[in-house]
């Protein structure tokens, strides 16, 4: 056996085994979590960045997706709120967004 070869049955960190998943793979399915942490982004987003004006999405129809961006003068937004209006009615999509200096959350 050569010196650069572990002996057998000695894990190195290249060798070792990852543990085996033995079930199905379960997501975490949370709205609640989820729009939670839309809001914290929104707030933070705020703090960091006082003079911009941002738009933070929360769909839950499926695994929940947490996105945001920032809003440009002249540009129009990724979702309006009339756009969305059949989906924030049902719970599947909340939007919330800043104003430039204050809060505001649209549901």
């Amino acid at each position: 056996m050569s010196s650069g070869t572990p002996s057998r049955g000695v894990r190195t960190p290249s060798t070792r085994r990852r543990p085996r998943r033995t079930g199905p793979t379960r997501s975490i399915r949370s709205p609640a979590l989820a729009q939670t942490i839309a809001q914290m982004w929104l707030r933070k987003l705020e703090a960091d960045f006082p003079g911009d004006q941002f738009r933070v999405y929360v769909t839950t129809k499926n695994d929940p997706i947490v996105r945001f961006h920032r809003v440009y003068d002249g540009e129009p937004v990724w979702g309006t709120n009339e756009e969305a209006a059949a989906q924030i009615a049902s719970g599947e999509v909340s939007i919330y967004a800043s104003q430039a200096g204050s809060r505001m959350a649209a549901v």
